[in-house]
């Protein structure tokens, strides 16, 4: 009976997960879109608007293509609590649910490099080195931040 409850409460969290990934979240890094206070790095570029249009078109798709892949990682993560969770834990389930989980970070991994390769050839020279220069500020501000977190 345990295991019956545990496993309708995984797929009742696995169903509101969907439907919660699968709603649109407004124009990216807009304030429907969750990332409030977090502007795009491709903000202050001067981008044309084809260049615009060409990112936002293959932002969408990158939503389309990480929802289902996200969902199945939250699935997976769930499955693997339950069988920590277990009387007896079996290490082989537990190692082989793990690496199921790390084959789909690899995968969204892959994903986002895609993506990020395929803007870059969109980019005009001078508008990736001024990318380059922001994401490296952004790292090293985040670094920063974390030194002051651990004092």
């Amino acid at each position: 009976m345990k295991k019956f409850t545990l496993f309708a409460v995984l797929i009742i969290l696995v169903a509101s997960f969907t439907v919660a990934m699968a709603e649109p979240r407004g124009k990216p890094g807009g304030k429907d879109s969750g990332r409030e206070g977090r502007r795009s790095p491709y903000a202050n570029l001067n981008l044309t608007e084809e260049q615009k249009g060409k990112i936002d078109a293959m932002r969408e798709s990158l939503q389309k293509e990480m929802t289902p892949i996200r969902t199945d990682m939250i699935k997976k993560r769930m499955e693997l609590n339950l069988l920590w969770m277990e009387d007896s834990p079996e290490a082989d389930k537990i190692k082989a649910k793990q690496k199921e989980i790390r084959d789909l970070r690899g995968i969204m991994e892959d994903t986002l490099t895609d993506f990020r390769l395929t803007v870059n050839s969109i980019l005009t020279p001078e508008q990736r080195a001024e990318l380059m220069t922001k994401r490296a500020q952004g790292k090293s501000s985040f670094h920063k931040d974390k030194k002051q977190y651990r004092k």
